[in-house]
């Protein structure tokens, strides 16, 4: 199934929105509640921070900022893992990696998004198998390609 995605905005003024992951994110099967959190108002860029006492962050944002004709299909496994009722309740979110030291060879993780059910906020990392998408899309690349 090809789907877009709705807009899902957290902004300063809101209060912070709590994901939950029933199966954790890749590589953290444990951490199954995060924080999400704008990182500076008006900027793209978003903080996924694990709930809990857990010391782990990521930066995502939305992948149609970097690619506004990105498409995935979504299986129908994960709209009942996640209990989507309705496709226009979908989100996604992009994990981005920024070197400390050269933040601009950042990348952009399209190949594993993060699909959000925005009624309920429960979210479940994808791994695209088949896909046009990689890991490390650069986002210099992305933010400069013609529209």
């Amino acid at each position: 199934m090809q789907t877009h995605t709705s807009e899902f905005d957290v902004s300063a003024s809101s209060p912070a929105v709590t994901l939950r992951f029933p199966t954790g994110l890749l590589g953290f099967p444990d951490v199954n509640e995060y924080v999400l959190l704008d990182m500076e108002p008006g900027m793209p860029f978003k903080c996924l921070q694990a709930a809990n006492g857990h010391d782990l962050t990521f930066v995502v944002m939305n992948p149609l900022l970097l690619m506004p004709d990105y498409q995935i299909t979504v299986e129908e496994q994960d709209l009942r893992d996640l209990d989507v009722h309705d496709q226009k309740d979908l989100y996604f979110l992009a994990i981005l990696t920024i070197p400390q030291d050269a933040p601009e060879q950042a990348t952009a993780n399209l190949q594993g998004p993060i699909l959000v059910n925005t009624k309920n906020y429960w979210a479940k990392q994808l791994a695209l198998v088949h896909s046009p998408y990689h890991t490390c899309h650069s986002l210099l690349e992305l933010i400069n390609a013609p529209a």
